[in-house]
């Protein structure tokens, strides 16, 4: 076997590949705060590019109005779509409590909404895959530019998000 050959050989070879544990991924971030600074944004930026105000000074909508303007919607979409990836990350906290803090009547608190879905993973999963199930008609009515559809799902990605907060957050109110 000649130098190259063998180089060759020990590239491809599964021998040679870098085989050191990897740690996983911590997470340290609490899904309110996942919520909070990157579900909510991103998802207005969906909602935002169906408004239509009417006043009187007549109407005002937001609708994407150019191919630039459609791409910052579908990076919205991808970004909260890759953002519900971190919520189906095991462990991770709900909330972590602040010294003082006062919960809204009818809201779970965080320990008792870690509780529901550490007891109920498979409805928490349910949950998050329903909203990426409705991220992906979103993808087509984006690639579409088809603003009456992505109104409609607009409203389903809101279905979905309060289904979810009635069931893990506030389920008695």
């Amino acid at each position: 076997m000649n130098t190259k050959s063998l180089t060759l050989a020990l590239l491809f070879s599964p021998a040679c590949c870098w085989a050191a544990p990897v740690d996983p991924i911590t997470d340290t971030t609490p899904i309110h705060d996942i919520m909070h600074f990157h579900v909510m944004p991103e998802a207005q930026v969906l909602w935002d590019a169906t408004a239509l105000y009417i006043t009187i000074e007549g109407e005002r909508n937001l609708y994407p109005k150019n191919d630039a303007e459609w791409n910052a919607v579908e990076q919205s979409r991808i970004a909260l779509e890759e953002t519900l990836k971190a919520l189906l990350v095991p462990g991770r906290v709900a909330d972590i409590p602040e010294a003082g803090e006062v919960i809204p009547e009818g809201d779970l608190k965080p320990d008792e909404i870690q509780a529901l879905i550490k007891n109920q993973p498979e409805a928490w999963a349910a949950m998050v895959h329903a909203l990426e199930g409705t991220l992906q008609q979103a993808k087509k009515a984006i690639a579409d530019q088809d603003v009456e559809a992505l109104r409609e799902i607009g409203g389903a990605i809101d279905d979905n998000c309060e289904a979810c907060h009635k069931h893990f957050w506030y389920p008695n109110s």
